[in-house]
Protein backbone atom coordinates (compact mmCIF):
# COMPACT_ATOMS: atom_id res chain seq x y z
CA UNK A 1 0.00 0.00 0.00
CA UNK A 2 1.36 3.39 -0.98
CA UNK A 3 2.22 5.69 1.88
CA UNK A 4 0.36 9.00 1.79
CA UNK A 5 1.98 12.19 2.99
CA UNK A 6 -0.76 13.67 5.15
CA UNK A 7 1.26 12.73 8.23
CA UNK A 8 4.31 14.72 7.16
CA UNK A 9 3.49 18.07 8.72
CA UNK A 10 5.57 20.52 10.71
CA UNK A 11 6.40 19.49 14.26
CA UNK A 12 3.98 21.41 16.56
CA UNK A 13 5.47 24.04 18.84
CA UNK A 14 5.80 23.19 22.53
CA UNK A 15 3.05 24.84 24.62
CA UNK A 16 4.55 27.76 26.55
CA UNK A 17 3.28 26.48 29.89
CA UNK A 18 4.93 23.11 29.44
CA UNK A 19 7.50 22.41 32.17
CA UNK A 20 10.60 20.35 31.36
CA UNK A 21 10.32 18.79 34.83
CA UNK A 22 7.26 16.92 33.55
CA UNK A 23 9.33 14.94 31.07
CA UNK A 24 9.47 11.18 31.23
CA UNK A 25 12.73 10.13 32.93
CA UNK A 26 12.67 6.34 32.80
CA UNK A 27 14.77 4.23 30.43
CA UNK A 28 14.31 0.70 29.15
CA UNK A 29 17.13 -1.70 29.98
CA UNK A 30 17.12 -4.56 27.48
CA UNK A 31 18.12 -7.89 29.04
CA UNK A 32 17.59 -9.94 25.87
CA UNK A 33 14.54 -11.36 24.14
CA UNK A 34 14.69 -14.71 25.99
CA UNK A 35 11.20 -15.61 27.23
CA UNK A 36 9.36 -18.58 28.74
CA UNK A 37 6.00 -17.63 27.17
CA UNK A 38 4.72 -17.67 23.58
CA UNK A 39 2.38 -14.70 23.22
CA UNK A 40 0.40 -14.69 20.00
CA UNK A 41 1.21 -11.03 19.32
CA UNK A 42 4.87 -11.11 20.42
CA UNK A 43 7.26 -8.80 18.57
CA UNK A 44 10.14 -11.29 18.92
CA UNK A 45 8.64 -14.67 18.04
CA UNK A 46 11.76 -15.92 16.31
CA UNK A 47 14.16 -14.61 18.99
CA UNK A 48 12.86 -16.03 22.26
CA UNK A 49 16.18 -17.70 23.12
CA UNK A 50 18.48 -14.68 22.90
CA UNK A 51 20.12 -13.69 26.19
CA UNK A 52 22.10 -10.48 26.64
CA UNK A 53 25.28 -11.15 28.60
CA UNK A 54 25.87 -9.53 31.97
CA UNK A 55 28.86 -7.42 30.87
CA UNK A 56 26.79 -5.82 28.09
CA UNK A 57 23.97 -5.11 30.53
CA UNK A 58 26.44 -3.59 32.96
CA UNK A 59 27.75 -1.24 30.26
CA UNK A 60 24.18 -0.19 29.47
CA UNK A 61 23.52 0.51 33.14
CA UNK A 62 26.62 2.71 33.36
CA UNK A 63 25.55 4.69 30.30
CA UNK A 64 21.89 5.07 31.25
CA UNK A 65 22.67 6.12 34.81
CA UNK A 66 24.21 9.31 33.39
CA UNK A 67 20.95 10.16 31.64
CA UNK A 68 18.05 9.10 33.90
CA UNK A 69 17.33 8.04 37.47
CA UNK A 70 14.70 5.34 36.83
CA UNK A 71 15.02 2.05 34.95
CA UNK A 72 12.65 -0.61 33.67
CA UNK A 73 14.04 -4.06 32.92
CA UNK A 74 12.55 -5.60 29.82
CA UNK A 75 13.03 -8.41 27.34
CA UNK A 76 11.64 -10.98 26.74
CA UNK A 77 11.21 -11.90 30.37
CA UNK A 78 13.98 -10.30 32.42
CA UNK A 79 13.25 -12.28 35.60
CA UNK A 80 14.42 -15.56 34.01
CA UNK A 81 17.85 -14.14 33.18
CA UNK A 82 20.50 -16.27 34.89
CA UNK A 83 22.03 -13.10 36.38
CA UNK A 84 18.72 -11.58 37.50
CA UNK A 85 19.83 -10.69 41.03
CA UNK A 86 23.21 -9.37 39.87
CA UNK A 87 21.37 -7.14 37.40
CA UNK A 88 19.15 -5.81 40.18
CA UNK A 89 22.21 -5.15 42.34
CA UNK A 90 23.99 -3.00 39.75
CA UNK A 91 20.76 -1.13 39.02
CA UNK A 92 20.14 -0.53 42.72
CA UNK A 93 23.52 1.22 42.95
CA UNK A 94 22.74 3.52 40.02
CA UNK A 95 19.01 4.26 39.99
CA UNK A 96 16.49 5.44 42.56
CA UNK A 97 13.71 3.29 41.09
CA UNK A 98 13.71 -0.17 39.45
CA UNK A 99 10.72 -1.58 37.60
CA UNK A 100 10.36 -4.62 35.39
CA UNK A 101 7.94 -5.84 32.76
CA UNK A 102 6.83 -9.40 33.52
CA UNK A 103 4.48 -12.26 32.68
CA UNK A 104 4.47 -13.18 36.39
CA UNK A 105 5.78 -16.74 36.05
CA UNK A 106 8.75 -16.24 38.38
CA UNK A 107 7.02 -13.86 40.77
CA UNK A 108 4.27 -16.31 41.72
CA UNK A 109 7.03 -17.73 43.95
CA UNK A 110 6.80 -15.48 47.04
CA UNK A 111 10.39 -16.12 48.15
CA UNK A 112 11.73 -15.21 44.70
CA UNK A 113 9.78 -11.95 44.66
CA UNK A 114 10.75 -11.11 48.22
CA UNK A 115 14.42 -11.63 47.35
CA UNK A 116 13.95 -9.47 44.25
CA UNK A 117 12.60 -6.68 46.43
CA UNK A 118 15.56 -7.02 48.76
CA UNK A 119 17.82 -6.52 45.72
CA UNK A 120 16.02 -3.31 44.75
CA UNK A 121 12.90 -4.14 42.73
CA UNK A 122 10.14 -1.62 43.50
CA UNK A 123 7.61 -2.01 40.71
CA UNK A 124 6.25 -4.60 38.28
CA UNK A 125 4.40 -4.01 35.03
CA UNK A 126 2.43 -7.24 34.66
CA UNK A 127 1.11 -8.38 31.27
CA UNK A 128 -2.51 -9.46 31.75
CA UNK A 129 -4.14 -9.87 28.35
CA UNK A 130 -7.45 -11.46 29.30
CA UNK A 131 -9.29 -13.23 32.08
CA UNK A 132 -8.84 -16.96 32.72
CA UNK A 133 -8.60 -19.04 29.57
CA UNK A 134 -8.46 -16.02 27.28
CA UNK A 135 -5.22 -14.92 28.94
CA UNK A 136 -3.80 -18.46 28.76
CA UNK A 137 -4.65 -18.63 25.06
CA UNK A 138 -3.10 -15.23 24.46
CA UNK A 139 0.24 -16.13 26.05
CA UNK A 140 0.32 -19.78 24.95
CA UNK A 141 0.68 -21.24 28.47
CA UNK A 142 -1.97 -23.25 30.34
CA UNK A 143 -2.34 -21.99 33.91
CA UNK A 144 -0.65 -18.65 33.19
CA UNK A 145 -3.59 -16.63 34.50
CA UNK A 146 -3.56 -18.39 37.88
CA UNK A 147 0.17 -17.77 38.14
CA UNK A 148 -0.06 -14.07 37.41
CA UNK A 149 -2.85 -13.71 39.97
CA UNK A 150 -0.59 -15.28 42.61
CA UNK A 151 2.26 -13.01 41.53
CA UNK A 152 0.06 -9.92 41.86
CA UNK A 153 -1.09 -11.04 45.31
CA UNK A 154 2.54 -11.54 46.33
CA UNK A 155 3.35 -8.03 45.10
CA UNK A 156 0.47 -6.66 47.17
CA UNK A 157 1.74 -8.42 50.31
CA UNK A 158 5.22 -7.02 49.73
CA UNK A 159 3.99 -3.49 48.97
CA UNK A 160 5.43 -3.51 45.45
CA UNK A 161 3.89 -1.07 42.97
CA UNK A 162 1.86 -2.80 40.28
CA UNK A 163 0.95 -1.59 36.82
CA UNK A 164 -0.84 -3.62 34.15
CA UNK A 165 -0.37 -3.95 30.41
CA UNK A 166 -3.29 -5.38 28.47
CA UNK A 167 -2.83 -5.97 24.76
CA UNK A 168 -6.28 -5.82 23.22
CA UNK A 169 -7.27 -7.91 20.25
CA UNK A 170 -10.79 -7.84 18.86
CA UNK A 171 -11.65 -11.08 20.67
CA UNK A 172 -10.07 -11.30 24.13
CA UNK A 173 -10.98 -8.13 26.04
CA UNK A 174 -14.10 -8.45 28.22
CA UNK A 175 -14.47 -5.07 30.00
CA UNK A 176 -16.80 -6.34 32.73
CA UNK A 177 -14.63 -9.30 33.71
CA UNK A 178 -11.49 -7.21 33.42
CA UNK A 179 -12.84 -4.45 35.67
CA UNK A 180 -13.91 -7.00 38.29
CA UNK A 181 -10.42 -8.50 38.19
CA UNK A 182 -8.63 -5.15 38.52
CA UNK A 183 -10.76 -4.11 41.50
CA UNK A 184 -9.46 -7.11 43.47
CA UNK A 185 -5.95 -5.59 43.65
CA UNK A 186 -5.81 -2.17 45.35
CA UNK A 187 -2.07 -1.91 44.73
CA UNK A 188 -2.62 -1.55 40.96
CA UNK A 189 -1.79 2.05 40.10
CA UNK A 190 -2.15 2.02 36.35
CA UNK A 191 -3.64 0.03 33.48
CA UNK A 192 -2.32 0.44 29.96
CA UNK A 193 -4.74 -0.72 27.26
CA UNK A 194 -2.80 -1.34 24.08
CA UNK A 195 -4.68 -2.18 20.88
CA UNK A 196 -2.52 -4.85 19.26
CA UNK A 197 -0.05 -3.26 16.89
CA UNK A 198 2.22 -4.30 14.05
CA UNK A 199 5.62 -3.34 15.38
CA UNK A 200 8.70 -5.53 14.93
CA UNK A 201 7.75 -9.07 13.79
CA UNK A 202 4.13 -8.92 14.98
CA UNK A 203 1.68 -8.30 12.13
CA UNK A 204 -1.85 -8.05 13.49
CA UNK A 205 -5.05 -6.30 12.51
CA UNK A 206 -7.69 -4.95 14.86
CA UNK A 207 -11.22 -3.63 14.61
CA UNK A 208 -10.87 -0.25 16.34
CA UNK A 209 -14.63 0.25 16.46
CA UNK A 210 -15.16 -2.97 18.42
CA UNK A 211 -12.10 -2.47 20.63
CA UNK A 212 -12.98 1.14 21.50
CA UNK A 213 -16.49 0.17 22.62
CA UNK A 214 -15.05 -2.32 25.10
CA UNK A 215 -12.43 0.16 26.29
CA UNK A 216 -15.06 2.83 26.97
CA UNK A 217 -17.16 0.37 28.99
CA UNK A 218 -14.08 -0.51 31.06
CA UNK A 219 -13.31 3.17 31.72
CA UNK A 220 -16.90 3.78 32.83
CA UNK A 221 -16.79 0.79 35.19
CA UNK A 222 -13.58 2.11 36.77
CA UNK A 223 -14.87 5.68 37.10
CA UNK A 224 -14.93 5.69 40.91
CA UNK A 225 -11.45 4.22 41.28
CA UNK A 226 -8.17 6.10 41.51
CA UNK A 227 -6.78 4.00 38.70
CA UNK A 228 -4.72 5.77 36.05
CA UNK A 229 -5.80 4.47 32.63
CA UNK A 230 -3.80 4.82 29.43
CA UNK A 231 -5.24 3.94 26.04
CA UNK A 232 -2.15 3.65 23.89
CA UNK A 233 -1.98 4.48 20.19
CA UNK A 234 -5.74 4.45 19.55
CA UNK A 235 -6.85 7.02 16.92
CA UNK A 236 -8.71 9.81 18.70
CA UNK A 237 -11.77 9.62 16.45
CA UNK A 238 -12.58 6.18 17.92
CA UNK A 239 -12.44 7.54 21.49
CA UNK A 240 -14.85 10.46 21.29
CA UNK A 241 -15.81 11.54 24.80
CA UNK A 242 -12.82 9.65 26.23
CA UNK A 243 -9.98 11.51 24.51
CA UNK A 244 -8.23 12.37 27.79
CA UNK A 245 -7.26 8.70 28.21
CA UNK A 246 -5.49 8.39 24.85
CA UNK A 247 -1.67 8.42 24.80
CA UNK A 248 -0.03 8.56 21.40
CA UNK A 249 3.65 9.01 20.65
CA UNK A 250 3.66 12.75 21.46
CA UNK A 251 1.81 12.26 24.74
CA UNK A 252 4.30 9.50 25.55
CA UNK A 253 6.81 12.26 26.25
CA UNK A 254 5.01 13.16 29.49
CA UNK A 255 3.98 9.66 30.54
CA UNK A 256 6.27 9.51 33.55
CA UNK A 257 5.85 5.81 34.28
CA UNK A 258 6.76 4.68 30.78
CA UNK A 259 10.08 4.59 28.97
CA UNK A 260 11.52 7.77 27.62
CA UNK A 261 10.82 7.71 23.89
CA UNK A 262 14.53 8.15 23.15
CA UNK A 263 15.54 5.32 25.47
CA UNK A 264 13.75 2.31 24.09
CA UNK A 265 16.32 1.00 21.60
CA UNK A 266 20.07 0.57 21.98
CA UNK A 267 20.93 2.54 18.86
CA UNK A 268 19.08 5.56 20.27
CA UNK A 269 20.32 5.17 23.83
CA UNK A 270 24.00 4.96 22.99
CA UNK A 271 23.90 7.94 20.66
CA UNK A 272 22.93 10.10 23.64
CA UNK A 273 25.69 11.74 25.61
CA UNK A 274 23.53 13.97 27.81
CA UNK A 275 19.96 14.20 29.08
CA UNK A 276 17.56 14.38 26.11
CA UNK A 277 16.11 17.73 25.17
CA UNK A 278 12.46 18.35 24.42
CA UNK A 279 13.41 19.08 20.81
CA UNK A 280 15.01 15.64 20.49
CA UNK A 281 11.92 13.98 22.00
CA UNK A 282 9.62 15.73 19.55
CA UNK A 283 11.87 14.78 16.66
CA UNK A 284 11.85 11.12 17.67
CA UNK A 285 8.06 11.10 18.12
CA UNK A 286 7.65 12.77 14.74
CA UNK A 287 9.83 10.12 13.08
CA UNK A 288 7.96 7.24 14.75
CA UNK A 289 4.68 8.66 13.51
CA UNK A 290 5.90 8.84 9.94
CA UNK A 291 7.37 5.34 10.03
CA UNK A 292 4.38 3.61 11.64
CA UNK A 293 1.19 5.60 11.10
CA UNK A 294 -0.72 7.29 8.31
CA UNK A 295 -3.26 10.09 8.18
CA UNK A 296 -5.49 9.50 5.16
CA UNK A 297 -7.47 12.25 3.46
CA UNK A 298 -10.39 11.68 5.85
CA UNK A 299 -8.22 13.09 8.68
CA UNK A 300 -7.97 16.52 7.05
CA UNK A 301 -10.11 18.94 9.05
CA UNK A 302 -10.19 16.79 12.22
CA UNK A 303 -9.57 18.83 15.35
CA UNK A 304 -7.12 16.17 16.55
CA UNK A 305 -4.97 16.14 13.40
CA UNK A 306 -1.90 17.41 15.29
CA UNK A 307 -2.52 15.56 18.56
CA UNK A 308 -3.44 12.17 17.04
CA UNK A 309 -0.91 9.75 15.56
CA UNK A 310 -3.33 8.65 12.86
CA UNK A 311 -3.84 4.99 12.10
CA UNK A 312 -1.40 2.14 11.57
CA UNK A 313 -0.77 1.33 7.91
CA UNK A 314 -1.76 -2.27 8.54
CA UNK A 315 -5.14 -1.29 10.01
CA UNK A 316 -6.25 1.35 7.53
CA UNK A 317 -8.21 -0.89 5.18
CA UNK A 318 -10.42 -2.50 7.86
CA UNK A 319 -11.27 0.66 9.88
CA UNK A 320 -13.37 3.60 8.71
CA UNK A 321 -12.04 6.96 9.86
CA UNK A 322 -14.71 9.37 11.16
CA UNK A 323 -12.97 12.69 11.94
CA UNK A 324 -13.92 14.89 14.90
CA UNK A 325 -14.87 18.33 13.62
CA UNK A 326 -13.83 21.50 15.42
CA UNK A 327 -10.99 23.94 15.96
CA UNK A 328 -7.59 22.29 15.60
CA UNK A 329 -6.08 21.41 19.00
CA UNK A 330 -2.45 22.52 19.05
CA UNK A 331 -1.60 21.40 22.59
CA UNK A 332 -0.41 17.93 21.69
CA UNK A 333 1.02 17.06 25.11
CA UNK A 334 -1.63 17.83 27.70
CA UNK A 335 -2.93 14.78 29.57
CA UNK A 336 -3.92 13.71 33.08
CA UNK A 337 -0.87 12.92 35.17
CA UNK A 338 -0.65 9.64 36.97
CA UNK A 339 0.24 8.62 40.47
Amino acid sequence: MKKLNYNRMAVPQVPRFFDNNELNSRARLDTGTECNYKCSFCYYKDRLDIVTDFDTINRRVEHLSKLVDEIELSGGESSIHKDWFRILDICKDKFKHISTLSNGEMFCDFDFLEKSKEHGLKEILFSVHGIGGSHDSSVGIIGAFDKIKRAMLNAHKLDIIVRINCTITSNYFDPILYSEFIKQYPNIKQVNLLPVNSWEDSIKKIDYHKASKSIKIFIDLMEDSKLYINVRYMPYCFMEGYEEYVRGVYQHITDKSDWNILMMNDEDIFSLTEEPTLKQLFRKAYDIRNETYIKPKECVGCKYILKCDGIEFNNLENNKIIPSKGITIENVLKCKYQY
